[in-house]
């Protein structure tokens, strides 16, 4: 079985030799939630399509899910302000 260190060695081998440290995190932290899904899944620790949809949309702020903007409104506000910051 490979080692946890084998399997971080390969990743950075396999990346570019000019690679950030930001992107060699991002990739290891990438692999780490793949490994934590498939253990997840392999113990039956999953919720249905429905389930995540309804606990999404839970999260989501009410304001934003109410907003019905018109664009043509939208411009003319962003025309006014244009107007005004250049009259200051």
């Amino acid at each position: 079985m490979i080692t946890v260190k084998e399997q971080v060695k390969w990743i950075i081998d396999e990346m570019p030799d000019d690679v950030s440290f930001d992107e060699i995190i991002k990739e290891l932290a990438f692999k780490m939630m793949i490994e934590r899904g498939i253990a997840d899944s392999d113990h039956h620790r999953v919720i249905s399509d429905a389930q995540m949809e309804a606990d999404f949309t839970a999260c989501q702020p009410h304001h934003l899910a109410l907003i019905d903007y018109d664009e043509k409104e939208v411009e003319a506000d962003l025309q006014r302000l244009t107007r005004r910051r250049h009259t200051c």
